[in-house]
C-alpha cells in the first residue's frame, strides 16, 4: 500500500515501459484487485488505436502472448478497456470499451477485480478531475480458464508509440487479496 506520493516517467520509446508488477500468481476462484488513483501527464496521441497502458491483468505461464485485460490512455484523450479472448496474438475476438474522455493531468481511480467466481472480472474507471465514472463486468473465455493460477496485475506506463515521456504520479496505490 502506497502512502504519500510515487512518481514513474517512461523512457519514451515505442514499447518501452516503467511498471509496478505484482509478485504473486492469482487464481480465478479467488477474489483479488489492484486499486489506484494517479495522474497522467505527457501522454502520446499519435494514434486513436494506440496509447499508453495504465493497468493490466497479464499472464506468465508458457505460450501468453498478451494481456488478458488493458486499461490504456488510447490516442491521448480516451480512457478504454481491451480484453482478449485469447493469449496468443493476432487470434480470438478483442473487445474494446471506451470509459471515458481524458485529458492531461486528469486524476483517474482505476479498479481491476478478479471477482472469484472463476470466471468474470470488473473494471471501475472513475474520471475524478471530470466526475465521469462506469464500471463493467467481463467474462472469461474458455481459453484463459486453462491459465489458471498464473494471472496477476501490473501498472504504470507502458508506451505504444515513441513520444514523450509519459508521467505517472499515484497518490494511492494498493493490491487487494481476499
Amino acid at each position: 500500500m502506497l502512502d504519500g506520493k510515487m512518481i514513474l516517467i517512461s523512457p519514451g520509446q515505442k514499447s518501452d515501459r516503467i511498471e509496478i508488477r505484482q509478485e504473486k500468481d492469482l487464481y480465478l476462484s479467488a477474489k483479488s484487485a489492484m486499486h489506484f488513483i494517479a495522474s497522467f501527464e505527457d501522454v502520446p496521441d499519435a494514434s486513436p488505436n494506440k496509447g499508453v497502458t495504465i493497468g493490466q491483468i497479464h499472464n506468465d505461464a508458457k505460450g501468453v502472448k498478451r494481456p488478458l485485460l488493458r486499461v490504456e490512455i488510447a490516442g491521448g484523450n480516451d480512457i478504454r478497456v481491451v480484453v482478449t479472448e485469447s493469449y496468443l496474438k493476432n487470434e480470438g475476438d478483442v473487445e474494446n470499451d471506451f470509459f471515458t474522455s481524458f485529458d492531461e493531468k486528469d486524476r483517474i481511480e482505476c479498479i481491476i477485480k478478479i471477482l472469484g467466481d472463476g470466471d468474470e472480472l470488473a473494471v471501475e474507471i472513475k474520471n475524478l478531475t471530470k466526475n465521469e465514472a462506469r464500471v463493467i463486468s467481463y467474462n472469461l473465455s474458455d481459453l484463459w480458464k486453462t491459465m489458471d493460477g498464473n494471472f496477476f496485475f501490473k501498472a504504470g506506463a507502458y508506451t505504444q508509440v515513441a513520444g514523450p515521456k509519459t508521467k505517472v504520479s499515484y497518490e494511492k496505490f494498493k493490491f487487494i487479496y481476499k
